[in-house]
């Protein structure tokens, strides 16, 4: 599976909880497996909106997917600290972060992606049929009048 980004992108998104370690929490193992939530979703968006992922890291937009990834990954370091409920934020900063992250994300799919390959169109199988439905009335008269209605 490939991960975008690195845990030191994550730590310029939360220099207060950094540097991660096996022994901090959250851990450096932690922080790799929020980096590989974060490509999943990301694979799945681009992958929907028709391109072919995992996006190689020499492609235009690598850069910026790997902002992402940072983003969601810091935003999971944050939820997992609970730091809202020692400041009493009223918005935990983690949901901002959230939310910005899918909105980029969605903005990232809504557009061209420099140096991602469009994935190829099919038709998607078989032509489908029209199905005719007869129904037996009471007096076991067929109606076929509303066959193709």
């Amino acid at each position: 599976m490939t991960i975008y980004g690195t845990i030191e992108g994550v730590e310029d998104y939360v220099p207060t909880i950094a540097p991660f370690s096996a022994s901090t929490y959250p851990s450096t193992g932690a922080v790799w497996a929020w980096l590989g939530e974060a490509a999943s979703i990301i694979d799945r968006m681009l992958t929907t909106a028709g391109y072919t992922t995992p996006i190689s890291s020499t492609a235009g937009a690598y850069n910026e997917i790997a902002g992402l990834a940072h983003l969601y990954a810091a935003a999971r370091t944050l939820q997992a600290r609970a730091i809202e409920t020692a400041t009493g934020e009223l918005q935990p900063r983690w949901q901002m972060m959230f939310d910005e992250f899918y909105a980029r994300l969605e903005s990232l799919t809504k557009t061209s992606v420099p140096g991602a390959t469009a994935a190829a169109a099919t038709t998607g199988g078989t032509a489908r049929r029209i199905r005719g439905i007869q129904t037996v009335r009471v007096d076991r008269q067929v109606d076929t009048a509303s066959e193709y209605t």
